[in-house]
C-alpha cells in the first residue's frame, strides 16, 4: 500500500466510510507500520497528525462498555490510533478514569522543566570481593578481575561478569547497582545467569562446594539458573523470610523494599515460593504476590511489562503514577516529591534511553498533572 493511498483509505476508516475491503488493508497496513510509515514525508506525517486525534475520537465512541469486559487496547479502532501515534514518534499513553471511557492524551503538551537528568549510560556497579575490597566495574579493564581461592572473576567485553573455576571453601561476593546506573549482568560459578536492575544487589558464593546454591539478593533481579538435579538452587529476599527454591528455570523477583508486595514471575520451569511455613508453587506465566505474611498466585501475567526493566523500557499498563515515579526515581538518581497525586492510571510504553524531559512531556500529554525538575529534584504538580 502507498504512502498516498494509506493516507485516503485511514481517512475514510475515520470518517466511517471504509468498505470491508478498505478496513482489511488498514488492518494489515498497521501489521508491517514500522516498514512503511518510515517513507512518509512530512506534509503527509502533518496530514497524520490532524487525523491522530480525530481517530482517537472515534476510539473514544467504540469503548461505551466498560473497559473490564472488553480491554480497550485490544481494541482494532485503538490499533489504528495507536499506529497514527507511532508513525509520528510519539509514545502513546491512555488513562483508565472511574467511568466507562478511557481519556486520551492531547497531542501537544510541554514539560515545564527547569533542568534536565538524562538517562544513565554507564554501568555503576561495584563488586564487592570476600576480603571486603571493592571493584568499581566500570572503570575496570575487560580481563582477569581478581581470584577468590581458586575461581576466577572475569570481566567480559560486554560488561558482564563471569565466575570461573570450583573451590572448597565459600568465599561471598556481592555487586550492588545504585540508583542512576545500568543494569549488571553476572554469570555465577554454576553457569546461572544474573541480570540485575537498578538500586538492587546481591550476595552469593563465589563457589558452591555444599548440597545447595543459595544468594540473597535486594532490589530486582532475573535470574536463568543452570540445571542441576542434585543441587537446587535459593533466592532469598534479603531482611525477609522469603525463599525461592529452583532447579533450572527462568524469573524475575521484584524485591524493592519500597514496593507494596514482593513479586516471583516465572518465565520457564517452575519454582518453589516460600514464606514462612506457606508453600506455593509457580507455572509458567504465574506470579507470586507476597504481602503480610501470605502469598497470592496471579495468572496470565503480562511477561512483557514484567520484564521492559531488562529490555531498556518503561513499560506500564494501568499504574497509578506512583508507580512509575518510583522506577524513575530509581533509574534517573532523582528525588520524586508530589504536590499533586492524580488518581487515574495510565498505560506506557517508553524507551529508558530518554532524557527524564522527554519522559514528563510525555506524562504531561495527558494533562492530568505537570512538572518541574530542579537539579535532581521532581516536583509533581496538577
Amino acid at each position: 500500500m502507498n504512502n498516498e493511498r494509506i493516507l485516503k483509505i485511514l481517512q475514510k476508516y475515520l470518517d466511517g466510510n471504509a468498505s470491508e475491503e478498505e478496513r482489511k488493508a488498514v488492518e494489515a497496513w498497521y501489521e508491517s507500520v514500522d516498514e512503511n510509515t518510515a517513507q512518509l514525508s512530512i506534509p503527509e506525517k502533518a496530514r497524520l497528525e490532524a487525523m491522530r486525534n480525530k481517530a482517537f475520537q472515534r476510539f473514544l465512541a467504540a469503548t461505551e462498555e466498560p473497559v473490564i469486559t472488553i480491554p480497550f487496547y485490544k481494541k482494532s479502532s485503538f490499533r489504528i490510533a495507536a499506529s497514527l501515534a507511532i508513525v509520528l514518534g510519539i509514545a502513546v499513553f491512555f488513562v483508565f478514569t472511574n467511568s466507562t471511557k478511557d481519556k486520551t492524551v492531547p497531542a501537544t503538551a510541554a514539560a515545564a522543566t527547569t533542568n534536565d537528568v538524562a538517562a544513565p549510560r554507564h554501568n555503576r556497579a561495584v563488586l564487592q570481593l570476600a576480603d571486603g575490597s571493592k571493584l568499581d566495574l566500570d572503570s575496570v579493564n575487560h580481563g582477569t578481575l581478581a581470584l577468590q581461592g581458586a575461581v576466577i572473576i572475569s570481566k567480559r567485553k560486554d560488561g558482564s561478569i563471569e565466575y570461573a573455576g570450583t573451590d572448597g571453601e565459600t568465599r561471598f561476593n556481592t555487586i550492588t547497582v545504585p540508583r542512576g546506573s545500568k543494569p549488571q549482568q553476572l554469570m555465577l560459578s554454576d553457569g546461572s545467569k544474573v541480570w540485575l536492575n537498578v538500586a538492587s544487589s546481591i550476595t552469593y558464593p563465589v563457589a558452591f562446594p555444599g548440597e545447595e546454591r543459595k544468594v540473597e539478593i535486594s532490589g530486582e533481579a532475573y535470574f536463568e539458573v543452570a540445571r542441576n538435579q542434585s543441587k537446587p538452587f535459593l533466592v532469598k529476599k534479603q531482611g525477609s523470610d522469603v525463599e525461592i527454591k529452583v532447579l533450572g528455570t527462568q524469573f524475575n523477583v521484584n524485591a524493592y523494599d519500597d514496593e507494596e508486595m514482593l513479586r516471583i514471575t516465572l518465565l520457564e520451569g517452575s519454582v518453589q515460593v516460600q514464606e514462612d511455613k506457606e508453600k506455593k508453587m509457580l507455572k509458567p506465566g504465574q506470579q507470586a504476590q507476597v504481602h503480610h505474611n501470605s502469598i497470592n498466585i496471579a495468572g496470565n501475567i503480562d511477561l512483557d511489562q514484567v520484564m521492559a526493566w531488562k529490555d531498556g523500557k518503561f513499560q506500564f499498563d494501568g499504574a497509578d503514577i506512583e508507580t512509575i515515579m518510583r522506577q524513575v526515581s530509581k533509574w534517573y538518581d532523582v528525588e520524586v516529591v508530589f504536590e499533586s497525586k492524580p488518581k487515574e492510571k495510565l498505560v506506557a510504553d517508553i524507551s529508558r534511553d530518554v532524557n527524564v524531559s522527554e519522559l514528563l512531556e510525555i506524562l504531561e500529554k495527558t494533562d492530568l498533572m505537570h512538572f518541574e525538575v530542579t537539579g535532581k529534584k521532581i516536583l509533581v504538580k496538577k
